[in-house]
């Protein structure tokens, strides 16, 4: 009698864990199903809307060839730009300078991949007073990325939709899957012409 109480006991006990186990067991993760179709379908959205903002006289929507082409604008070789502020300097970055910039960069899915300073939301990334700006080489960005400083002035802050092929391409990293769009939340803060140290950030 004690035994099959003792039997009855540990069934009671295990049963939960063992159906938990079989039902998570046969569960997919389908967050990258259709990665490189799912991106590539989302950047001709924006690069559309950006042209048809354009075309309507708005302001706040850009479309910037890679620096690195001299072929015509297409979705495979341009970056998208939402303006979300404009900034006051006069001026942009060259291929050789550094900059200060607070940035999140995200994935189609609105996952963080990156960021700069020591907070991760965004009212502390571009918070005047908690921010840390990174120091960066223009030229050590992606090719999309690199050709968005090249047209920002201090005090810009940019949405910046970057296509896989100007992003990491057909690779993918640790925090990147192959074939991603880019979104970056980008704010230019300082540059420096090359030979020339940053200012100091305070």
């Amino acid at each position: 009698m004690m035994k099959r109480l003792l039997f009855l006991l540990c069934a009671a006990i295990c049963l939960p864990a063992i159906i938990s186990c079989s039902d998570t067991d046969g569960l997919e993760d389908h967050t990258y199903d259709r990665w490189q179709e799912r991106n590539d379908s989302a950047f001709a959205a924006v690069y559309a809307q950006a042209q048809h903002e354009i075309a309507q006289g708005s302001s706040k929507w850009r479309i910037f060839k890679s620096y690195a082409t001299t072929l015509a604008a297409t979705p495979e070789n341009s970056i998208v730009v939402r303006i979300d502020r404009q900034g006051t300097g006069s001026g942009c970055p060259l291929y050789t300078d550094s900059v200060r910039v607070n940035y999140q960069g995200l994935l189609l899915t609105g996952k963080q991949f990156d960021h700069s300073g020591l907070f991760k939301d965004y009212e502390s990334i571009f918070s005047p007073t908690l921010c840390s700006p990174a120091a960066l080489l223009v030229k050590n960005t992606v090719e999309g990325f690199t050709t968005a400083l090249q047209q920002m002035h201090i005090g810009d802050l940019w949405h910046v939709y970057i296509p896989w092929q100007l992003g990491y391409g057909p690779a993918a990293t640790t925090a990147i899957p192959a074939h991603s769009m880019l979104q970056f939340d980008v704010e230019l803060k300082q540059y420096a012409r090359t030979g020339n140290p940053l200012p100091v950030w305070k």
